[in-house]
C-alpha cells in the first residue's frame, strides 16, 4: 500500500533541506547535449568532451548521461546531479534518479517516487501505479489500468479514461489506446486522429508510423495516410529519412515512401548528422544519406529493436551507432560503455 501525503511530509521536509542548499548551473539555456560523453573506466563511470579528453575523472558506479546541462549518477548507493564540471548540484541522497525531461526528473527514496526539478526541490508525490517522463509539459500517468496525464503541478490535466498511452506527447500529439485500437489526442484531451489503429508510435517530422492487419505505413497530423502499410517494421524519420524493413532486410525510404536506399541490411539505426549505423554480415558500420559506406562494418553490437528503441523518439546522447558533435558510441569487447569514433571511423577514446 502506498503511505498516505501526510506520512509523507516528515520525508519531504528532510529531502527539501537537504537539497535546497545546491544552486542551479549556471548556463544560458538547458541542453540535451553538453558536450560532455560517458565512459567506464575500471567499472566507475565518467565523461570525457569531444577531444576524448577526460572533463569527469571516472568515479561513479552509475549514471544517467547528461540532459539539460545535468545528469543523474550514482555513488556510495545514492543519486544525485552533477553539472559539467563534475560538481553535485544535487546532493546524492535518493535511491534512484531518472535524468531530466522538461526540468523534472523522477526520483525516488524510501520506496515512494516523486517529482524533483533541476535544484532539487521537491514538486510533488506520485500516487499512481506508473509515471512517464515529461515530454513537452505534460507526463503521462496510469491508475486502477486507466490512464491520462498531469501537467507540471501534478494536477490532472486530462482524465485517466484510456487504457494505454505511448509515453508522451510528440509534435502536440500523444498516441492512446481505447479498446482494442489506437489513436490520438491534443494536449485539450480531444480526438485529432480517432482510434483505429493496431500499433501508432509517436510524431517525427510531420509523421508516425502505425500499424494496420499486420503492416507498418505512415499517417500525417491529420491522420491521413500518407504512406500506405506495407512494411514488416518501422522507425521513426529523423533527417527526411526512415528506417523501414521489407523482405526481413532494411532500408531508407523518404516523406512520400520512395526507397533512397534499397532493403540490404540486416538491420539498421536513424540517421544523425547524416550518418546511420547499419549492420550488414553480423557487424554495424556507418552509411551516409546516399546509401555509401562511410565506415566499413567492424563493430559488434546488439540488435536494434525499432519500437522499443525509438518510443521515446530521437535517441538520447550517447546512444551507440548515434553521432553526436561529430562523434559516436561504439561497443568494445569487454567494456559496457564501448569507446568513441570520429567520422572517419578512427577512435578518440577507448578504454
Amino acid at each position: 500500500m502506498r503511505p498516505s501525503h501526510l506520512s509523507l511530509l516528515p520525508l519531504f521536509t528532510f529531502l527539501l533541506s537537504a537539497c535546497s542548499e545546491t544552486e542551479l548551473s549556471k548556463h544560458d539555456s538547458p541542453s540535451s547535449a553538453p558536450g560532455l560523453y560517458p565512459i567506464e573506466v575500471g567499472g566507475k563511470c565518467g565523461f570525457i568532451n569531444i577531444d576524448g579528453q577526460p572533463v569527469i575523472g571516472p568515479q561513479f558506479d552509475e549514471e544517467r548521461g547528461f540532459s539539460e546541462h545535468l545528469a543523474a549518477v550514482e555513488i556510495s548507493r545514492k543519486w544525485g546531479f552533477i553539472d559539467t564540471s563534475g560538481r553535485f548540484a544535487v546532493d546524492p541522497v535518493f535511491d534512484y534518479l531518472d535524468d531530466l525531461n522538461d526540468g523534472v526528473a523522477q526520483a525516488q527514496i524510501g520506496g515512494t517516487w516523486i517529482d524533483i526539478d533541476r535544484t532539487g526541490r521537491i514538486l510533488l508525490p506520485l500516487p499512481f501505479d506508473r509515471h512517464a517522463d515529461f515530454m513537452e509539459g505534460f507526463a503521462w500517468v496510469s491508475s486502477g489500468g486507466r490512464s491520462g496525464f498531469i501537467d507540471k503541478m501534478g494536477r490532472i490535466a486530462i482524465p485517466l479514461q484510456f487504457e494505454d498511452v505511448d509515453f508522451g506527447f510528440r509534435e502536440g500529439l500523444a498516441a492512446v489506446r481505447l479498446g482494442e485500437k489506437w489513436g490520438y489526442i491534443d494536449k485539450s484531451g480531444r480526438y485529432v486522429i480517432n482510434p483505429q489503429f493496431d500499433w501508432t508510435g509517436g510524431f517525427s517530422e510531420g509523421l508516425a508510423a502505425i500499424l494496420m492487419r499486420g503492416e507498418f505505413g505512415y499517417i500525417d497530423r491529420a491522420g491521413e495516410m500518407v504512406i500506405k502499410p506495407q512494411f514488416e517494421d518501422a522507425g521513426n524519420f529523423g533527417e527526411g529519412l526512415a528506417a523501414v524493413e521489407f523482405g526481413k532486410k532494411w532500408g531508407y525510404i523518404d516523406k512520400r515512401g520512395r526507397y533512397i536506399i534499397n532493403p540490404q541490411f540486416d538491420d539498421s539505426a536513424d540517421f544523425y548528422e547524416g550518418l546511420a549505423g547499419v549492420k550488414l554480415g553480423g557487424k554495424w558500420g556507418f552509411i551516409d544519406e546516399s546509401g555509401r559506406t562511410a565506415i566499413a562494418p567492424q563493430f559488434h553490437g546488439h540488435d536494434f529493436r525499432l519500437r522499443d528503441l525509438r518510443v521515446f523518439g530521437r535517441g538520447s546522447y550517447g546512444e551507440e551507432f548515434s553521432f553526436y558533435g561529430g562523434i559516436a558510441r561504439v561497443p568494445l569487447p569487454g567494456n559496457s560503455y564501448g569507446g568513441y569514433i570520429n567520422k572517419s571511423g578512427k577512435f578518440i577514446w577507448k578504454p
